[in-house]
């Protein structure tokens, strides 16, 4: 926990980050509404969709951001 840190190792946050990338796809097909930000800089909204609509998308600025979030599994 020196320098801030919060005591997890790195290979946690590695798995953990692996994981959440992967749930976030699936879990996108089974909610009315998605809300994708970036936090690095600024709050910035990058993604949404508000039951099978389209809102907002500027995931090509985020190549790490799984791209087939977009796609609708009813589609």
């Amino acid at each position: 926990m020196q320098k801030g840190g919060h005591g997890v190792s790195k290979e946690i946050i590695k798995k953990r980050y692996q994981q959440s990338k992967h749930n976030l796809t699936e879990v996108a097909f089974k909610v009315d509404k998605v809300m994708i930000y970036d936090n690095s800089k600024k709050f910035t909204l990058v993604y949404a969709r508000v039951k099978g609509n389209g809102i907002k998308n500027n995931l090509s600025h985020f190549p790490w951001i799984n791209q087939n979030i977009t796609f609708s599994e009813n589609l």
